[in-house]
């Protein structure tokens, strides 16, 4: 079984290649059909740098 702290780690990677992807498709041209990527990667990362999340990672 795979830990929580393992899940949250892989969630951020996967948020991280996702802004990277949207990002490289954006200076490609790619246009707004890149944005809703880069929209949910940005709340997805917003969202593990709360303060609860950062107390979290102490634990």
């Amino acid at each position: 079984m795979v830990g929580v702290r393992v899940q949250a780690v892989l969630s951020l990677l996967i948020a991280g290649a996702l802004l990277l992807s949207g990002v490289l498709g954006l200076l490609q041209g790619g246009g707004v059909s890149v944005a809703p990527g880069i929209v949910f990667a940005l709340a997805v990362l917003r969202g593990f740098s709360t303060v609860e999340a950062r107390n979290w990672f102490d634990r």
